[in-house]
Parts: C-alpha cells; structure tokens; sequence
C-alpha cells in the first residue's frame, strides 16, 4: 500500500471555535478531509478520483484517557449506505446536540451521555461522497470491500498525522456504528486486521441495531408488530403480512446453504407492506408506522424520515456558512449543503455481490476481537427479533448460538431503573436496550454511554465525571458505588491547602446527605444535572491530579502577585488569598462538600514560592494573563434563571444560585512529558468554587487558551438567521 509523502499537520485541522456553543472551548476538535485511495500514477489501472473522507474527532474529556490511563480510540460509522456520521455527532453520541428552542444553535448532551468522557471519539463519513466528504461523480465505492479498504487507507494517514493512536502507543482501538454499518464495519475490522501493515490494537466491534443478516433478520417485522401490540395474530392486517412472510421464507430456502447474500428483494418489500398496513387517514392527514420507533407515527410517506425531532435543527446549524469553515469543511471540493444521507452512495452499492457480513463475525471473534450487538427494543426496521435470531443461527468458536447451555439473560439497571438485559458468551456480547429506539444513543443517552463504558473495560471506580456519578448495575457483579461524603466535610482531611480543596471536590452530597444521582433517593435527572457536573470529581484518585493542577495554576498566580510586592516593599506580605477557606482549609464548598484542614502554608505552596524565587518568571505578562478584573465579569450575583435540557428533550427553568461570587477563572494550560496539557478554572471568590480540566493541543501544537468558569454544560441560546433547507433521502442511518 503506497502513501503521499506529505500531509498537513495535525494544528491545521484544529478546530478553534464551535459556533453558537457555550463555553466549546473546553472540548478539543480536530476535523477535516483525508485522503481515502492512492494518488494515480502512470501505471494505475483507475482512474484518479479524488476520494476523500471527512472525520470530526472529539478528544476526550478527561486527562489521560480513561480512569485507569489507558487512551482509547472509538471510531463511529453511521449506516445508511450513504448516511453521515454527523448523526452520531449531533443526534446521538456527540458532546453537544442541536437546539429545538433557537434554531440553528446548539447545547450541551445530557451529563454522562457523551462518548468522549474517557474515550477519543473519530466520527468518520463513509463511504467516499458521504456527508462532507467528496469524490468524482465516477469514484463511488461499488463494492463494501472497496468501503472498507479506503477506510482502512485513511487510518493510515489519519495515524500519521496522530501518531498517538498508534498501538505501539498502547492505545486500544474499538470501531462502532449502527444500523447498515452493521455491514461497513465487520468488512473494516477484517480489512484491519488482514494488513499486516496495520498499526491498530483493534479490541473490539459494537453493531447497534445492525443490518447484519437478511437471512435471519429478514421477515421479523410482523413479529415486532405483533410483540409491540399494534395488531394481533388473525387480524386482516397481520393475516396478510403473514402471507407475504411466506413468499419470503420461500426465497429463502432457494439460497445456496452457507451463502449470505446482502439483500433478498422479495423479503425487503416487506417493511414497505408493513408500512402500507399501518397507513390511517382517520385525522385527516395520513400517518403511518415510524419505523425507528414502533411507538410513533410520522406523515406518509415519510414513516420515521422526519425523526428525530432535532433532525431538521441539523440541517439548519450544518447549512451554516461560519459551522461550515469552524469544521474545515472543503468548499471547493464540497460546494453543496450537507444531506443526511446520499442515495449516490446507496446506488454505487446497489450492485455489490458481497456477501452480508455475518459471515466475516466468526473470523474476527477467532482472532481475539471482542464483539457486541446491542438493540432498541422499539426499532422496527432493525429490531431486536431479527437481531437475536441472527445470533441463533450464528456459530462461532465451534458451537452455534449461546450454546448447549444458553447464556443466561442478566438484569441491567441503570439509576435505579431497569435498562434492558445483557448475554454474554465466547467473546460475544448482546445487550437489549429497554425503551430504546433505533437510535439508542439519542433516547437513552446515558444508558448507551454506560453500556459502551462496560464493553470497553472502563473502570469508573477511580474516576472523575458525570458518568462516574450513575449508578449502574448488572445481574451478578457488584454495582458500582459512589464515594460519598457529608455536606461540609472532605472525605479525610489534609494540611494546608490540602484538606480544605479536597473537601470542596470530593464531597458529592447534597446538604441531606443524600448521594446526588440521577434517579437516586427521588432525586430527578433536571434536580441533578448540574450538580453532577461540578461534583463529578468526588475521588480521592482523581482529586489528588486535580489538586496538584489547581495549586499549580493558582498557586503560580497568587505567589506572583506576592513576588511583585515584595519588590515594592522589601518583603512577602501575609496574603488574605492564602488563608482563604477554598485554600487552606475551614469552610468547604456548599452543597458540593466542604473540608476541614489545618491552617497555614502546604508543602505543594512553599515548593511554588521556592521554584518562583529559582526561576524568574515575566510577572508583568502573568499578571495580566492571571488579573481578574470586573470588567471580565460575566456573571449574575444573584443567579441567573437558566434553561435546561432534560434527557428526554424537556426544557426545565431553574435558578442558577451556584454562584455566589464574582469573575471570571482563567486557565493557562501547563505541559506534560506526555504533551497533554491541563488546567482548572474557579469561578467566584465566595461559595462553592467548582473547577474543570482541560486537555489541550500542545502535543499537536495548538497554544494556550482561556476557560470560562462557567460550567461545561452552561448554555446561552442564539438568534439565528434562516438558512436553505434539504429534504432528508430516505435510508437506513
């Protein structure tokens, strides 16, 4: 496999702003086109194409990748054929989602719903002419083994450019997607993992509500039609999509035994009959079945196209000409809007004889990768019956399903509430996602991300964040349990600086004691989703990065100030900022957790003012950086009433009284010997006293940049103008 000797650096394809998103800088975007085939040359048999695909990544939240420092990379296809990945970003796992109160703006996901919490998210637009990426009208792949092998062609220059994400890095890779990527993505992992060119620790694949199968998925609508209670068996309606079932069934057994083909054309209209039955005109406007979820109706002949509700708040905020340039969108090469979904895509595909990639699972469960399918129960066009079926029919490992002995189906619960049911055996892994549409990640935000978390290994016992703060448990192993402390007292105390700070961050308790968890103790998803921002970072392990980030962040600025009045006066003043509660100790953080701790200066301030005194640091230039003047005050004393959006895409109002003081933080980000960077951010010098990390893009080399005391999931809303919409094409996502 030949590459281009040259490519951009990774600083070009930083993505510096976020428009209409509060407070975006403290997520870390990189997005842009990569090459997907080789140039042509003199001796190429094809023609040069121009094939690029188009990736958005999303850092990680939280330093060093997940709790227990290992960095993973997830990568995210969206089905279709054709459909793009800006889905997952914007509707389903990304970290912000579009605003149905002001069009075209964005807000915050929901606390703990994000996949990039402890995971480097690359949402990839596949194949070539997806989304924004862009090929020659005569460059579509035309077979999913093309797909796969300039997906596979990009990860190579995509790990020039990020040589973090190589293996040799120990950075574990996971490659997930739904719908029709349950055919993209087993061809990609096998193209992975027959290159002996590859530089991917591939750890596992994740298919959600997959088109995997047609054989053994193929005829289960009427089921689920039956099972969600839309009709009943002798009905006319189901009586006649019985007899079309047959006809399939029929088609089936004229295949070849141990072929898979990718569609049965007599077995796909069955959805459209399914479809036809559920029409009523009974309002006067003709509705229909939604066919991703089984629970809605949606107008003819749209079914399920205009869904979900934030879909055409997509389109808005992505027709945007300022979204278009913060993404790094090529314009030249991509002069047109973004459509979900491109039918040329589709029609490249249509002719591939491929066979479904089912048959390519057992392969790459021999080979050690792990696998999961997971499903909403309240698809229809993927639903969960075809899904388990498939698993029935599949053999891996030498025997044929779960087994003589049938894995046992395990309780899932997830805040106190029952999430759906796990089955687990020789390497693969099926979770039924309770309530959950064909689109998991965008209903069940929370219960996708913690399922995700599990698959990967990700331990949260020693965590910070909001996922950290759920609970969650599975049938036969210890739930996950929170550290929690009493209002007003630090989980143990400290000296100096010490003993006070750690109060304030892991105290994790409302003012009744009562652990603050979604779902916990009466407590609502709208009561704690902003306090589960601030008191996410209730470890001790993770407290003790923090506070050595604080105190050198604000340590550094305190004892500057110090270091340019002694000038002035000949000597060190006793200063008010370091007998301050929030720094040595008293009073802690109201409501999130305070501490007690003995006065006095900590070992960590005499090692700043020792390593001030050895280095002389340009005080001038720091102090301005680190001034905290009214004039940079960008907050009510009395607290601002603010919109909320709740998981279920309710807006609550509540009043804002977390903040009690003024100012605004600033954070300068310091390096590591591993190139990340980090920092905190106070706001106010009274009250609670919250703080966020930071990573940076030094290792890419991206500078310095300022963070707002204001609280990740803070939210403004923006008046935008009206900007040309597209129709959505219809296909699989």
């Amino acid at each position: 496999m030949s590459y281009e000797s040259t490519l951009p650096s990774a600083a070009s394809f930083y993505v510096s702003t976020i428009p209409s998103l509060q407070n975006s800088s403290s997520l870390l975007l990189y997005a842009g086109n990569l090459p997907a085939r080789a140039p042509a040359t003199l001796l190429s048999k094809e023609p040069e194409n121009d094939a690029h695909l188009y990736f958005l990544l999303e850092k990680a939240r939280h330093l060093g990748g997940g709790p227990d420092g290992k960095r993973r990379l997830l990568l995210w296809f969206n089905g279709g054929p054709g459909c793009s990945s800006f889905d997952g970003v914007m509707m389903e796992i990304g970290s912000f989602r579009p605003s149905l109160a002001a069009k075209g703006s964005l807000e915050w996901t929901t606390p703990g719903g994000a996949w990039n919490e402890y995971t480097d998210v690359l949402f990839l637009d596949q194949p070539v002419g997806t989304g924004f990426s862009y090929v020659n009208t005569d460059g579509y792949a035309k077979t999913l083994e093309q797909a796969a092998q300039d997906v596979n062609y990009f990860l190579h220059r995509f790990l020039e450019i990020f040589p973090e994400y190589k293996k040799e890095s120990g950075t574990e890779f996971f490659i997930a997607g739904e719908s029709f990527a349950g055919q993209y993505i087993p061809y990609t992992a096998h193209a992975i993992l027959s290159d002996p060119q590859s530089r991917l620790d591939l750890q596992g694949i994740v298919i959600g509500n997959g088109a995997i199968d047609p054989l053994s998925q193929a005829g289960s609508e009427l089921d689920m039609m039956l099972e969600a209670g839309i009709w009943k068996a002798g009905d006319a309606k189901a009586t006649k999509i019985k007899q079309r079932n047959a006809l399939c069934e029929a088609e089936k057994r004229k295949i070849t035994k141990g072929k898979h083909p990718q569609d049965i054309p007599v077995c796909e209209n069955l959805l459209r009959d399914v479809i036809n039955e559920s029409l009523d005109s009974a309002s006067g406007e003709t509705r229909c079945i939604n066919i991703y979820d089984v629970r809605l109706t949606d107008s003819h002949p749209a079914c399920g196209m205009n869904w979900p509700p934030t879909l055409q708040a997509t389109y808005d905020y992505l027709a945007r000409n300022d979204v278009r340039d913060a993404f790094h969108v090529n314009k030249a090469k991509h002069p047109q809007a973004w459509i979900e979904c491109n039918h040329r895509v589709s029609s490249g595909l249509r002719s591939d004889k491929s066979e479904a990639s089912v048959v390519l699972l057992p392969g790459i469960l021999d080979k050690g990768v792990k696998v999961m399918l997971f499903a909403g129960d309240q698809d229809l066009i993927c639903n969960h019956i075809g899904i388990e079926r498939l698993i029935d029919n599949l053999k891996w490992k030498g025997q044929t399903g779960w087994g003589s002995t049938p894995a046992p189906k395990r309780s899932w619960r997830v805040n106190n509430a029952h999430a759906g049911y796990w089955q687990e055996a020789r390497g693969l892994t099926y979770v039924n996602v309770a309530n959950a549409s064909h689109m998991v990640g965008f209903d069940k935000p929370v219960e996708a991300h913690d399922m995700m978390l599990r698959f990967m290994g990700v331990d949260l016992m020693g965590a910070a964040g909001p996922s950290a703060l759920i609970q969650s448990s599975l049938e036969g192993e210890t739930d996950r349990k929170l550290i929690v402390a009493p209002a007003g007292a630090g989980a143990g105390t400290g000296t100096g600086s010490s003993g006070g700070l750690l109060g304030g961050i892991i105290g994790g308790a409302t003012e009744d004691h009562r652990p603050m968890v979604v779902g916990a103790d009466g407590k609502s998803e709208e009561e704690v989703a902003e306090q589960a921002k601030w008191a996410a970072y209730y470890n001790a392990g993770s407290a003790a990065l923090i506070v050595i980030l604080i105190l050198v962040t604000v340590g550094t600025c305190i004892l500057l100030r110090l270091r340019r009045q002694a000038r002035r006066h000949n000597r060190y003043p006793h200063s008010p900022h370091l007998s301050s509660p929030r720094l040595n100790g008293g009073m802690g953080g109201s409501g999130i957790g305070g501490g007690g701790g003995a006065g006095g200066k900590s070992d960590q301030e005499m090692e700043l003012e020792r390593l001030v005194e050895e280095g002389e640091a340009a005080e001038d230039e720091d102090d301005d950086y680190y001034s905290n003047d009214d004039d940079d005050d960008d907050y009510d004393d009395k607290g601002a009433s603010r919109r909320r959006t709740t998981g279920s895409g309710k807006h609550v109002t509540f009043e804002d009284r977390r903040r009690t003081g003024k100012g605004k933080g600033k954070s300068q980000l310091s390096s590591t010997s591993a190139g990340i960077t980090s920092g905190t951010a106070a706001a106010g010098s009274g009250g609670a006293s919250p703080s966020y990390r930071y990573r940076s893009g030094a290792e890419h080399g991206i500078g310095v940049r300022e963070g707002e005391g204001a609280g990740a999931g803070d939210e403004q809303l923006f008046d935008v103008g009206e900007d040309e919409e597209d129709e959505p094409s219809s296909a699989r996502r």
